[in-house]
């Protein structure tokens, strides 16, 4: 399992490389069914993407599971609202040898607290 985290965080650094130096390429190529941005809005869309990929340092990893050929990549995200508690999969795609993020993530949000009516009170 260390060596699948490894190579999917490796995959995702390859796509957070591409958007700090503004790749649009790069990022493409990273990636698998991403945004079909067009190369005349790609520097107007940036920020959406960083927000939409952020850094794996504000997340902490839970698990990775290869699921032969597609590998999901399990985190919990640190949000502004310290009630709620995000759990995310990113999910790749092995294609010539290589991971490729693909599209977006998938997640749910939930209250940190087991109890959440005793907040309500």
């Amino acid at each position: 399992m260390d060596d699948l985290r490894a190579e999917l965080e490796k995959a995702y650094a390859t796509v957070l490389d591409a958007l700090a130096r503004k790749d649009r390429k790069g990022f493409f190529a990273a990636t698998q069914d991403a945004p079909p941005i067009p190369p005349e809005a790609w520097e107007d869309n940036l920020d959406m993407l960083a927000v939409a990929y952020p850094s794996l340092e504000k997340t902490r990893f839970l698990i990775a599971h290869d699921f032969g050929g597609f590998a999901g990549y399990y985190l919990l995200e640190e949000i502004d609202d310290p009630s709620f508690t995000t759990v995310a999969v990113y999910w790749f795609h092995r294609t010539g040898g290589t991971w490729k993020l693909g599209s977006g993530k998938f997640g749910s949000s939930f209250p940190t607290d087991p109890n959440p009516a005793k907040n309500q009170e």
